[in-house]
């Protein structure tokens, strides 16, 4: 499957009712909940990771000043 687009959620969720429906021998005015617990099951086996957000990548950060170097200060207001 990986070649080829993945099934959006209604069509994965109307085979599964459908195959819900043939399960039960094709009972007539059960569509609701055939539909309804379909939708449940399919997602429930989404993978975790297709629901999030892809989380994006942090700046690297700035290299620390080598040891043994003094740090720049800042210039303090004098006390009155």
């Amino acid at each position: 499957m990986s070649d080829q687009h993945p099934e959006d959620r209604d069509t994965r969720v109307a085979r599964r009712a459908y195959e819900k429906w043939e399960a039960e021998g094709r009972p007539a005015g059960r569509h609701d909940a055939h539909w309804h617990d379909a939708a449940a099951e399919v997602d429930a086996n989404q993978p975790a990771q297709a629901a999030e957000k892809p989380k994006a990548k942090r700046a690297p950060k700035k290299a620390a000043a080598p040891t043994g170097e003094a740090k720049p200060t800042r210039a303090r207001k004098p006390k009155v």
